[in-house]
């Protein structure tokens, strides 16, 4: 029985998307040489150029098609992951315009902001961590705004909500600017 769960929860979900992505791979990287939307590095002197011919560009949508067949496939729609998918799709977009056009690293982190805001307006914060400093947690829904919009009540937690959109903008802008885990 815990087998069959595992396969259900983990690995049926891991295939898919592996498939999906391998299967995306090969057309997004024809798509990329064709128009010359490369990392060249006789080009492109930047430190995140690691590799030493040119490589096709687009590994971002690649991840992003993954992604879409994974929850399409396994999970059902609700707030929580259209807020999810409206933000992935706004950093796939972004991803897509940065390959092609290199774009101005503000503009980067101003779309990131909006994508992680939309997660977080989709219902997902961090209501608490785990204390650095001893036992115990530190809780991030305590400070509330209550609203109504259209006849329902909602409820803004200022911290969570705060430290959710910090973390998600921190964590893809630590994804997307670390190069030393390509050249391990």
């Amino acid at each position: 029985m815990a087998d069959q769960t595992v396969n259900a929860l983990f690995l049926l979900p891991l295939i898919i998307t592996a498939l999906a992505a391998l299967g995306i791979s090969p057309l997004i990287i024809r798509w990329y040489k064709g128009r010359g939307w490369v990392d060249d590095p006789s080009k492109n002197r930047h430190p995140k150029v690691v590799h030493t011919y040119p490589v096709p560009r687009g590994g971002g949508l690649v991840i992003f098609v993954a992604f879409l067949v994974g929850v399409g496939w396994f999970l059902g729609l609700d707030k929580h992951l259209l807020g999810i998918i409206l933000g992935a799709s706004i950093i796939a977009v972004l991803g897509f315009v940065d390959d092609v056009r290199d774009l101005n690293p503000y503009w980067r982190l101003f779309w990131g902001i909006i994508a992680a805001g939309c997660v977080v307006a989709g219902g997902i914060g961090i209501a608490f961590i785990t204390n650095p400093l001893g036992a115990g947690v530190i809780h991030l829904n305590e400070l509330q705004i209550p609203f109504y919009l259209w006849g329902k009540l909602h409820t803004i937690w200022v911290w969570s909500d705060l430290f959710a959109l910090i973390w998600i903008v921190w964590c893809m802008n630590m994804m997307n600017n670390c190069s030393w885990w390509t050249a391990v």
